[in-house]
């Protein structure tokens, strides 16, 4: 029994629990008050919001039941929201000992480089920005940059935005890149958990790069990172020797973005990473690969596309690959498209590459 709704409002779909989530949006100001989405949002909008918060921990994995125009502004939300609550209200909102089903296991995936060689990969429990799966997207970047090591990889300074459990930075490392930071969300389970993927991976880096270098010191950092926040979270962990763009202003000569344009929501916060941290030189690039997961929202998630171009991208696409396997069986949609990656490649446009 919940000591707040009783055992009545309880039934097998947790609606007491949505409510509950319902009740926090509602009267928690931090919610109202500091993100613009709550603002004159309707009651019944917040119902669909609190469903999507519950259905990430009490179904089976399944992407299509998650609603992005509603789910995604949670990316604004402090991570330390629920203790304040709890702070505010004297634990009226705290659950119950018991209440909720215990936190899942991490769970580990392998993946084999075409060299043989093999990175055992963590992956946390559960999460609500699916942290916990290694996508197909992620999959298909390690392999395309092993075709690339040379041109992209090898001495270069690397940053992956949404990365995960990390797979194409970690790719990077073992081939050779003088720097590969490997950030998401700053959510401490996300962090944290690409924190022991990085360090597990240092013992084969002895391995990494076709010219049989290896590296003193690892090149890889973990960094929690917030899309459209201050780039100096990222760029401080840049060496001093690193160099600098057409402009005179540091940055990275690869950007991986694999699987995140998904989050059509968040489209100008992350370009707006790509133009701060992108290092503006001709052979800079941004990477972007993707996967269709939800069919329905295809036009506004190759909207990114356009918007890139007109913030000052060259947009080329590289690839096209149709997977064995799709990643959600029972998910609705044209099955093509959910097994199908697309990559592209964004570069600066001649007149940009002077800009501050």
């Amino acid at each position: 029994m919940h000591p707040l709704f009783g055992q009545t409002e309880i039934d097998g779909r947790g609606r007491c629990r949505k409510l509950l989530a319902v009740m926090k949006l509602l009267s928690h100001r931090y919610y109202l008050g500091q993100i613009g989405f709550c603002r004159g949002v309707e009651v019944k909008n917040l119902e669909r919001l609190a469903h999507n918060i519950f259905i990430y921990h009490h179904t089976k994995h399944s992407f299509h039941h998650l609603n992005t125009e509603l789910a995604f502004p949670l990316l604004a939300m402090d991570s330390n929201s629920d203790n304040e609550s709890d702070t505010e209200f004297g634990g009226l909102f705290r659950d119950p000992e018991g209440f909720l089903p215990p936190p899942k296991e991490a769970t580990f995936e392998v993946y084999t480089m075409r060299s043989g060689q093999t990175i055992k990969l963590r992956l946390v429990g559960s999460h609500p920005l699916w942290g916990f799966l290694l996508w197909n997207a992620g999959k298909s970047s390690a392999d395309y940059l092993e075709d690339k090591a040379r041109e992209w990889v090898e001495g270069r300074h690397i940053l992956e935005l949404g990365a995960g459990a990390g797979l194409p930075s970690l790719v990077c490392a073992i081939l050779g890149a003088r720097t590969a930071v490997v950030t998401d969300y700053p959510d401490f389970d996300l962090v944290e958990n690409m924190r022991v993927n990085a360090q597990a991976c240092e013992s084969l880096l002895s391995l990494g790069g076709t010219d049989g270098s290896n590296p003193k010191s690892s090149p890889l950092r973990v960094e929690g990172f917030k899309w459209g926040a201050d780039p100096e979270t990222v760029l401080r962990h840049l060496p001093e020797d690193a160099g600098v763009g057409v402009n005179g202003v540091r940055g990275f000569d690869l950007l991986i973005l694999a699987d995140v344009i998904y989050n059509h929501p968040q489209h100008a916060q992350l370009i707006t990473s790509v133009k701060q941290t992108l290092k503006r030189t001709r052979d800079a690039v941004a990477f972007v690969v993707f996967t269709p997961y939800q069919p329905w929202l295809f036009e506004k998630i190759v909207a990114f596309f356009p918007r890139a171009e007109e913030s000052g991208f060259v947009v080329t696409k590289v690839f096209e690959r149709m997977m064995e396997k799709v990643m959600f069986e029972e998910d609705p949609g044209d099955e093509t498209l959910r097994r199908t990656v697309f990559g592209y490649e964004l570069r600066w446009k001649e007149e940009e590459l002077g800009k501050q």
